[in-house]
């Protein structure tokens, strides 16, 4: 018989830190994976502080549409789904044209953050 998954018995055992005490790797990881597992959670931890922002600001756009002075579009959309319409809100920086034609370059050290990998 399977266990149940570990991230539901810390949830919602109150047996959890007596039963899984034993359920941790043996290995120790230093260095460079050291470095990107805690970037890892720091990137999780960002994740969720700013995804409970941007539903603060969502709760300020209903039913607001049209583009800001600094170019960005706020639309609504519906979309036709089993049980009816649902409406989702489509937020977006305009894509800047330069002079050569093509939207601005991104170099890999602005996606990454900085981080070596």
């Amino acid at each position: 018989m399977r266990d149940w998954p570990r991230e539901m018995c810390r949830r919602f055992c109150q047996f959890y830190f007596s039963c899984r005490t034993d359920d941790v790797p043996d290995g120790h990881i230093d260095g460079d994976a050291a470095l990107a597992a805690r970037t890892y959670v720091e990137a999780n931890d960002t994740i969720k502080q700013w995804t409970a922002v941007k539903e603060g600001a969502r709760q300020h756009l209903d039913d607001v549409e049209g583009v800001t002075a600094d170019g960005i579009i706020v639309r609504w959309v519906e979309i036709n789904k089993e049980d009816g319409p649902i409406k989702r809100i489509d937020v977006r920086k305009t894509v800047v044209q330069t002079e050569a034609g093509c939207d601005g370059a991104v170099s890999g050290e602005t996606v990454s953050g900085g981080v070596p990998w």
